[in-house]
């Protein structure tokens, strides 16, 4: 039994190992189709998954760069 649990513990971490590695690289800009790769994904469909969990993190760049450069650019009327 002890032998189970130190093999689920280890699974455990490898997911959550694996899951931060997905994040970070993809927070730092790494390509979805690279980051499919590394993980070894068949489908681009098991890497979205880490994608959706970074749209905040876009959305709070994306605002961020909207207050440096919103002020430089007008539409022509």
């Amino acid at each position: 039994i002890i032998v189970i649990l130190f093999f689920i513990a280890f699974l455990n971490i490898t997911y959550t190992a694996r899951h931060t590695f997905a994040t970070l690289a993809l927070t730092q800009g790494m390509p979805l189709e690279t980051l499919q790769k590394v993980l070894g994904h068949k489908t681009i469909i098991s890497t979205q998954v880490y994608a959706e969990l970074v749209n905040p993190k876009i959305k709070e760049d994306t605002d961020k760069i909207s207050e440096k450069i919103g002020g430089m650019f007008r539409l022509a009327n």
